[in-house]
């Protein structure tokens, strides 16, 4: 069975399940203390970006990128959180 983006069955919703259920970082149970790092981190970067002074296409780029993050979760909670540092690291940058 396949979800409408044409993941696994692993990715349909399902009611009564965890969001991320069964999901982990590769090495056991998922960290839920790594899982709340990378929500509130994903929450501010998103806040950030949408209430920054950037054109259209910038604004688009930086999104992609923090929707990438989300869909990498999905699968791997430590790349994620890479990911996210990387984009936090470019924020900044780009902020100077």
């Amino acid at each position: 069975m396949t979800g409408r983006g044409g993941g696994s069955a692993d990715d349909e919703f399902v009611p009564g399940r965890a969001p991320f259920a069964g999901l982990d970082d590769g090495g056991g149970p998922m960290d839920a203390e790594a899982f709340l790092r990378l929500s509130e981190g994903l929450r501010v970067a998103f806040a950030e970006v949408t209430g920054a002074r950037l054109t259209a296409d910038e604004g688009a780029r930086w999104q992609r990128r923090l929707i990438a993050v989300t869909t990498v979760a999905k699968r791997d909670l430590t790349d994620a959180l890479q990911m996210l540092e990387r984009f936090q690291r470019d924020w900044s940058a780009r902020r100077r």
